[in-house]
């Protein structure tokens, strides 16, 4: 758009923005970017009251488009924009162009590369005398295209040389948590009638509604290990973050108090440990049960899916429900929007779809899986919880208590922008990045309340009551 003393065109690359520079300088005139911005450029006049009356008036009339664009292919790439309209005499003050970015859409990694977990397996035994950095970098190039079970990724860990290779593998194989199991621990039995698909519905229904609230009260020492993606991301300047895959940032060991058969507090601290606390599977008997009773309450919510085989052989019935957002209690969220000071958080009720594996005898859940619906919401585009559970023993009897979680959650990051020596940069949106938090659940034991009594024994002297009568105390015991 041509000015008395400039020449200009809209800047396509950053070095046409560079202040250094006299094109530059045109390309930053406050008039150039408030018409290529969509505003206006005021000429000059007496009369700038009315001017601004009309700027004013204006505004009253106006519209909102939107669009998905094509994945850019490089950082900063330029592209023109116009809005066409059929009627003669109007004009459209618009954005004039825009510069997209590689990580605006959430495409996959085409390094990356999908195998089996037979594939899987056959490397790890076959790359028994790579180093523990080799091996680490092989895994993290991977995606299984299958659900690892838990005894395969104890076999295969077992046998690796180094921690950063076990650690790269235990997130390799959360990742395929909520996919379906390789064929062969898929049966190839009929699907039951479907008097005894409502029979097995029954029997979960009733196992999360009597059966869960009356387990004893216990004692469980849960292992976390939190994980994190590094994305890549152009910081401007020609300063960019390099990627990096999942990697290991923190580890906890908490003790956990199930009461009344839900999860109350880290019975010794207080503390939930040092995971990200927008993956923490808080509730595996209370919250995340809870998220699938709705479903288990209407058969028709339920759907056949397949039978799955355990480690052991035994068979389990699986199901797929769904819960629309117009019926749904579950709410998630994280932090933050690049908005203000970058710091606003964010939540939002949501739908959530996924499975639940149940003994078809006496109707226990063995497995829980939870995915997020968020259906084109920008912050976020993954939000997904799966529980393990099986037999435990405490004290004379075996119970089925919570042995293995996952949580994954992957959402658009809040990134600083630095350009044209701002210091202080500003706000956007960065790219997509994903979170994982690994939970495994071992040491179980009851808790109960016994009563002790200490004859002769004084708190003041230590010899006694002052009327010589014994004491009695009452405190908290944990018993095998």
């Amino acid at each position: 758009m041509p000015f008395p003393w400039y020449s200009v065109h809209p800047a396509v690359s950053p070095q046409e923005l560079s202040p250094t520079s006299g094109q530059g300088v045109a390309n930053l005139n406050r008039k150039v970017l408030a018409l290529e911005s969509g505003g206006r450029s005021m000429p000059r006049s007496s009369d700038l009251a009315r001017q601004l009356e009309d700027c004013v008036h204006e505004t009253n009339t106006f519209y909102s488009l939107t669009f998905n664009p094509a994945p850019a292919a490089h950082f900063d790439e330029y592209h023109t924009l116009g809005v066409n309209i059929r009627e003669p005499g109007l004009t459209a003050h618009t954005n004039t162009s825009y510069y997209d970015q590689p990580y605006y859409l959430d495409t996959p990694d085409p390094a990356i590369r999908k195998i089996t977990v037979a594939q899987l397996g056959e490397l790890l035994r076959g790359a028994r005398s790579e180093s523990d950095g080799d091996m680490a970098r092989q895994l993290s190039d991977l995606e299984l295209t299958e659900r690892a079970s838990d005894d395969e990724v104890a076999s295969w860990t077992a046998e690796l040389r180094g921690k950063k290779a076990r650690q790269v593998l235990l997130a390799l194989a959360d990742a395929s948590a909520f996919l379906d199991p390789p064929p062969a621990e898929i049966p190839g039995d009929a699907p039951p009638d479907e008097d005894a698909q409502r029979q097995m519905i029954s029997l979960a229904a009733n196992y999360l509604n009597t059966t869960i609230p009356r387990l004893p009260n216990f004692f469980a020492r849960r292992t976390s290990v939190g994980y994190e993606e590094t994305p890549p991301f152009y910081k401007g300047g020609g300063r960019f973050t390099a990627a990096e895959p999942l990697h290991a940032v923190g580890s906890s060991k908490t003790t956990v108090l199930y009461r009344d058969g839900a999860e109350v507090v880290d019975a010794k601290t207080g503390r939930r440990g040092k995971e990200d606390q927008s993956l923490t599977t808080y509730g595996t008997f209370g919250p995340v049960l809870g998220a699938v009773k709705g479903a288990l309450a209407d058969s028709g919510a339920l759907t056949w899916s397949r039978w799955e085989k355990d480690a052991a052989g035994a068979r389990r019935a699986v199901f797929r429900y769904a819960v629309p957002t117009a019926a749904s209690g579950y709410k998630t969220g994280g932090c933050c929007l690049p908005d203000g000071d970058g710091t606003m958080a964010f939540v939002r009720m949501t739908g959530y779809h996924g499975e639940i594996a149940i003994d078809p005898g006496s109707g226990a859940v063995l497995r829980v899986e939870l995915e997020a619906d968020f259906n084109g919401f920008v912050p976020m585009g993954r939000a997904d919880v799966m529980v393990a559970y099986g037999p435990v023993n405490l004290g004379s009897k075996t119970y089925i208590c919570p042995v293995h979680s996952v949580g994954i959650w992957r959402a658009r990051s809040v990134n600083t922008l630095l350009e044209w020596n701002n210091t202080q940069g500003f706000l956007t949106w960065g790219p997509y990045a994903t979170k994982l938090n690994d939970f495994r659940y071992d040491d179980y034991h009851l808790f109960r309340a016994e009563s002790r009594i200490l004859s002769g024994f004084s708190p003041q002297t230590g010899e006694g009551n002052p009327d010589g009568s014994a004491q009695s105390t009452t405190e908290p015991q944990s018993q095998q």
